[in-house]
């Protein structure tokens, strides 16, 4: 992990000084200790109004192995219902966040491809729970994995087919 500023600081008599504590992927703020007394953990603290020397110790320990995977996303579409042919080139995609209560989650791994089953591998390419992707004509599938801090992924989602034509017509 990192302390910054790093070292020994000098601020003027009563002025504050803020310390960053940013502990590595896959690590905690085990113990931190000011001038010898043990604090909650914290991720950022002042001494404020400075009249004497201090002292900030800390130490980082890594989280307990995380076999647990996240949990898995359910998708839905505004725009594009399973198997309804759509003119609307402009497909949105939302899903439901996934929570992972170990390491902790990372972000979404999808693909958009052909076929129906495709596993997405474990490289996120969004934190959000929503996209929006221009395609050309052509019948589509959505698989969607989360990914926690440690690499575990969930089981599959797939969404489709995507149907986008020019040739959609609406009957009322």
């Amino acid at each position: 992990g990192m302390v910054s500023p790093q070292g020994t600081s000098t601020v003027l008599q009563g002025e504050d000084i803020s310390i960053t504590i940013t502990p590595d992927v896959g690590y905690y703020i085990d113990t931190l200790t000011i001038d010898g007394v043990s604090i909650a953990s914290t991720t950022l603290y002042t001494f404020t109004n400075v009249n004497a020397d201090h002292d900030l110790y800390v130490t980082f320990a890594a989280y307990p192995p995380d076999v647990t995977p996240p949990s898995s996303v359910t998708v839905s579409s505004p725009t594009h219902s399973p198997g309804a042919p759509v003119s609307n080139q402009s497909v949105t995609l939302n899903w439901t966040a996934s929570t992972d209560f170990e390491s902790g989650l990372l972000g979404y791994s999808y693909v958009i491809d052909g076929a129906t089953t495709t596993l997405p591998d474990a490289t996120v390419e969004t934190s959000s729970t929503t996209i929006t992707e221009v395609l050309p004509n052509g019948t589509y599938y959505f698989h969607i994995i989360a990914v926690d801090n440690v690499g575990n992924f969930s089981s599959a989602y797939h969404y489709g087919p995507i149907v986008i034509t020019d040739s959609a017509i609406t009957i009322t």
